[in-house]
């Protein structure tokens, strides 16, 4: 999967740039951004964002300040983007697959088992391909994308063993909201249900799911392996 930074355009440049999906904005001198974040506080893409937002703040001697709103303050990442398409929210860090919601063709990073590995997806960011959704991304929402990267991979956490496809059969499976999540796991026989990032610990110690799946970084910071033990 990928991490992201986005923002809506302004007038001036914002300097400074991390290893993740960043996005630009032209700023005035003096100005305060903020950053809206998702991912759990701790995470290894909340510490990129967190390293981010000081490296900007340091370099830019005081023209311009991030203000980082850790975890899901402001809401989740769908609500985030929306408030940064309405200009409350300035910037934004987290996974590309949540642009599938305004442009459809991101949908191809939320299909199960797309990428053989972290060069086979290198090769897609740097793709004519990539480059079309990403500009049209920009002119349609005015986000614009400065640099894109694999991270880490995604790990199913759950109630009991799954050993074979066989095992997801009616399982309660957490997926956000993002249609292809939705019909991935639908197809792979599961049960799906909407729960937003934040309420996933709860849903999986009260039964209201059996299983969900993420980032490494981001199931350990949030502890989801002491109400699902089976990381696989």
């Amino acid at each position: 999967m990928l991490a992201c930074k986005s923002t809506r355009r302004f007038s001036g440049a914002l300097a400074g740039i991390l290893a993740g999906v960043l996005f630009s904005t032209l700023v005035n001198a003096q100005t305060t951004l903020t950053f809206g974040g998702s991912d759990a506080i701790g995470s290894l893409l909340d510490r990129a964002n967190k390293k981010f937002t000081d490296l900007v703040n340091e370099r830019a001697e005081g023209k311009l300040k991030i203000n980082f709103i850790q975890g899901e303050q402001l809401g989740n990442d769908v609500q985030v983007i929306e408030q940064m398409m309405q200009g409350s929210v300035h910037l934004y860090g987290d996974v590309l697959g949540w642009y599938a919601n305004w442009v459809k063709d991101f949908a191809i990073l939320n299909w199960g088992f797309t990428f053989r590995d972290n060069d086979h997806m290198q090769t897609f960011l740097e793709s004519e391909t990539y480059n079309k959704l990403a500009e049209q991304l920009r002119t349609e929402q005015g986000i614009r994308i400065l640099a894109a990267a694999p991270t880490q991979p995604r790990v199913l956490f759950a109630q009991k063993k799954i050993e074979s496809p066989d095992d997801l059969t009616g399982i309660k499976m957490r997926v956000p909201e993002i249609r292809t999540y939705l019909l991935l796991w639908e197809t792979l026989g599961t049960r799906p249900s909407r729960v937003a990032w934040a309420e996933v610990f709860l849903g999986l110690k009260t039964g209201t799911i059996e299983a969900a799946e993420g980032p490494v970084s981001a199931a350990y910071a949030q502890k989801m392996h002491q109400a699902a033990p089976f990381v696989m």
